[in-house]
């Protein structure tokens, strides 16, 4: 079994090589797409490119960001996948997986055609400000952000591989992806990072909403300040992996009907 694994990036010199480096670890290949980044993303990612081989430094483009972009990735190399392969079809630079996804994937029943994460929520507190140096824009220093909020979120990240499965251009994700397993990987989210990192990360997306893009309406009206926490909301992290999670925020599997709909289309071969 291979992972394959598609990065769209823009703007993340601060955790871009700690993220490829990890993933370089149990992906086959990491397809890197750039979406015009100007802080010297790009040429990391291609000196690491250089580096090391499962990393594959692929373009660089700055036009209007948009969810579909990985599709282009995706129908680019769909053709390296065999039977028995998973694509990571969104791994984002902020997302560090602490435990090998294919642990987990090689065990997903077959009847399971996508995997969702499980996503624990790293966040800058008001306490964290005042006590650490957060104003410089530098690699970041996980030892320093120690706190998880309580409840989790989970997003699909991963598809297994079929050879009929198309990516359509301009959809989000392939139409008739398949069904999500019960079962989730767990990822640890460092969307806050320092204060520049946090500037950057409203700015670049105000930027993708005023070009089109509909969501992220946080960024029409934020200031970094808001993104903070206070301790007491959340937990600190120990280092030992045993995060105390107690809720989640969403329901991301579909609804009974559609999975007993896409099981008979499946078998009747309608679908991929």
């Amino acid at each position: 079994m291979k992972i394959y694994a598609i990065s769209l990036v823009k703007n993340e010199v601060d955790i871009i090589e700690h993220c490829l480096r990890s993933a370089a670890v149990w992906a086959e290949k990491i397809f890197v797409y750039d979406n015009g980044s100007t802080d010297g993303t790009w040429e990391l990612v291609q000196n690491l490119a250089k580096e090391i081989p499962s990393i594959v430094a692929w373009k660089q483009d700055s036009k209007p960001f948009y969810e579909g972009m990985r599709g282009e990735v995706y129908e680019a190399f769909h053709h390296l996948g065999e039977e028995g392969d998973w694509w990571c079809f969104r791994l984002d630079s902020d997302e560090i997986y602490p435990c090998n996804p294919a642990d987990t994937l090689v065990n997903i029943d077959k009847k399971y055609q996508v995997v969702a994460k499980e996503s624990i929520e790293y966040v800058l507190t008001h306490e964290d400000i005042i006590e650490y140096d957060f104003t410089q824009l530098t690699p970041v220093n996980f030892n320093n952000i120690r706190y998880y909020l309580p409840n989790t979120y989970s997003e699909v990240r991963f598809i297994r591989h079929r050879d009929r499965l198309k990516w359509q251009v301009g959809r989000d994700m392939p139409k008739y992806m398949g069904i999500t397993s019960p079962d989730r990987i767990k990822v640890m989210h460092f969307q806050y990072r320092s204060i520049p990192q946090m500037i950057n990360r409203i700015r670049v997306r105000k930027k993708a909403r005023d070009e089109g893009f509909v969501n992220w309406e946080f960024a029409d009206n934020s200031d970094w300040k808001n993104l903070l926490f206070k301790r007491s909301e959340a937990i600190y992290d120990t280092g030992n992996h045993n995060w105390k999670l107690s809720a989640e925020t969403n329901n991301y599997l579909p609804p009974y009907y559609k999975y007993i709909i896409q099981r008979v289309m499946r078998f009747m071969k309608i679908i991929p």
